[in-house]
């Protein structure tokens, strides 16, 4: 992948974007160099519409079955597949190969043509010696042939290639941004970026193969039993390397209830059925489940007193981080939701994955959670703004709720409101008439937050509004699946404002600098290669007036002074200077009537 990134930047002004996107994914293809591509029913030309939208359900579907008729096995190198094939074809057809490599060992997933005969290569298999739980699945390791061991008879089906070698390497920003340099303009730059850290084909096969592996671990026990994939993994803004999140349904949500059937089963009553002690002791027999019997998983916790207790673990053969939860299907159906929007434009994904990347480069979000935004709430913040432009990108989520038919109805669990909204987008009603590039898309975000009155309106994305807060938190965007919570109830006033100002700076930087290459030496560093750079770069810094995180609001501002304007600051530009008076200003007043509000109450 390196070498032919490299390649590319020399060519690159030569080159047609959308033609160059499309000659990197066929060459990756046939060279197996890692593609970052969105492979299977996510594959589209970011430049068309694809005239069919992929609903999430047939999405969702699709991959399941992928991963049923698939094996991962372990190899000595990406040399065995010619092996590995020739072996693996008395079992039935192969499409194809993927080879990856995790430190000092390699894998190769193979899939058939049928879960039938991938089930078959599991049944054939052996286990290597009694020692230890004997429990079978997907996860292989190919032994050696004796000298005179038995070969595959049948070759017919030898025919399948490898279809991506050396994969799941880990994203290189530094040759991302070579090959960004030679853009054309930054809404190329945007394609780039995006197209270079989308979670890929091989990725996703993973992650569904993880899935497939616990809710076997269970079936005997729940026959219906789902391991339902949410988040970034298929809601279409995750990127490479990014935690595989499941949610265990020990039942199918169409599980078979037929009062005409005179058999009936019987069940183990609970004292508090879905009570949170109950949903606690099920998280530990799993748990106990997963860590002692399961293959290729380490490092095992299970964490309670979480608002949503889960269990975390490692996947040694897939190299994932892995998130478990129970019953609670409302994940799934936000993931539902922003898939959705990925299929209705195609410059949604691109533009979230910008703005996540600026977002990380200049400390907005961090890797675990705390009082700063969250990459879901970030998102959601970039749907609302397409969704309120005065010709808007996107739908309300109200209008696809008052578009869902009988078939549509769905329900997260007994209590929770119910998660209906039009899931077939080829029956939409919504008329597209903005044509903005991503480059403008992406100006006008900065603009439109550096301006948000965060301390007075909530966000709603179900009617693309600003309403009035119905609390003090510092941001309050309604949760769409469920309104009476706030999807962004962790974050601090001190981080909220963190965000205003680095999107201000965004804004200027933005528009004072030009959006194509022409006119400039080929070294010279431009447009994303300079937003998304060190925060101690800024033109304006928040610690030139913040001091680190999670300290005393009123230390930001001191308590006497009315010159608030850091006066070690060496400000060049008087109009700077006097903005960030301004804002500083502002804020202590507002804390000034907080605390008024607080000592009367």
């Amino acid at each position: 992948m390196h070498r032919l990134i490299s390649n590319s930047v020399k060519k690159f002004k030569h080159i047609n974007f959308s033609n160059w996107i499309t000659e990197i994914n066929r060459k990756n293809v046939a060279r197996g160099n890692g593609v970052h591509t969105l492979s299977g029913l996510n594959a589209k030309n970011l430049n068309e519409k694809a005239n069919k939208m992929i609903n999430f359900d047939e999405m969702v579907t699709s991959r399941r079955e992928q991963a049923q008729r698939s094996i991962l096995v372990q190899v000595q190198s990406q040399k065995s597949f010619t092996d590995l094939q020739k072996y693996c074809s008395q079992f039935g057809k192969i499409i194809g190969g993927h080879h990856y490599v995790l430190a000092d060992r390699q894998f190769i997933l193979i899939e058939f043509s049928s879960q039938v005969e991938a089930q078959q290569a599991i049944s054939c298999s052996t286990f290597e010696d009694a020692t230890g739980f004997c429990t079978q699945g997907p996860f292989l390791w190919f032994r050696a042939a004796a000298q005179n061991g038995s070969v595959a008879k049948d070759t017919r089906n030898v025919s399948a290639k490898l279809m991506v070698s050396d994969g799941c390497r880990p994203i290189d920003y530094n040759k991302i941004n070579e090959v960004m340099l030679g853009a054309a303009s930054l809404s190329d730059q945007i394609g780039i970026l995006f197209r270079s850290t989308i979670l890929d084909d091989l990725g996703i096969r993973m992650r569904f193969l993880a899935a497939r592996q616990i809710e076997e671990s269970i079936s005997s026990i729940f026959p219906s039993a789902r391991a339902c994939i949410f988040g970034s993994s298929v809601n279409g803004y995750g990127k490479l390397g990014c935690d595989l999140d499941l949610i265990l349904h020990f039942h199918s949500l169409d599980c078979d209830i037929d009062t005409t059937k005179r058999l009936v089963f019987h069940t183990k009553k609970l004292s508090a059925p879905d009570s949170r002690s109950d949903l606690q002791k099920n998280l530990v027999t799993v748990s106990g489940i997963v860590q002692r019997f399961l293959p290729g998983i380490s490092n095992v916790r299970t964490i309670l007193p979480a608002r949503v207790p889960i269990i975390k673990y490692h996947h040694d053969f897939l190299d994932l981080e892995v998130d478990v939860s129970l019953n609670n299907m409302s994940g799934v159906y936000m993931s539902e939701l922003l898939y959705m929007f990925t299929q209705i434009d195609h410059r949604v994904q691109p533009l979230v994955y910008t703005i996540r990347r600026w977002a990380q480069t200049s400390g907005v979000t961090r890797p675990s959670p705390g009082f700063w935004i969250s990459n879901f709430s970030l998102t959601c913040l970039v749907i609302f703004y397409l969704q309120q432009l005065s010709k808007p990108v996107l739908p309300t989520i109200e209008s696809l709720i008052q578009q869902a038919r009988p078939q549509d109805k769905r329900l997260s669990d007994e209590e929770a409101p119910p998660c209906t909204f039009l899931r077939d987008l080829n029956v939409l009603k919504f008329t597209r008439e903005n044509t903005d590039s991503l480059s403008d898309l992406l100006a006008g975000f900065f603009e439109y937050y550096s301006q948000m009155n965060f301390a007075e309106k909530a966000i709603s994305l179900n009617d693309a509004q600003l309403l009035t807060k119905p609390n003090n938190a510092a941001v309050y965007m309604i949760n769409p699946l469920d309104p009476s919570l706030n999807v962004t109830k962790n974050m601090s006033i001190d981080e909220r404002e963190r965000f205003c100002i680095e999107a201000r700076n965004a804004a200027w930087f933005l528009a004072s600098t030009d959006t194509t290459a022409t006119k400039r030496d080929q070294n010279d560093s431009w447009g994303l290669l300079n937003l998304l750079r060190d925060p101690g770069k800024a033109a304006i810094r928040p610690t030139m007036f913040f001091k680190s995180r999670m300290v005393e609001l009123e230390s930001f501002f001191g308590k006497d002074s009315d010159d608030v304007v850091n006066e070690n600051v060496d400000f060049k530009n008087s109009h700077v200077k006097k903005e960030i008076a301004n804002i500083q200003k502002k804020k202590k007043s507002e804390l000034t009537k907080m605390k008024a509000g607080r000592t009367k109450r």
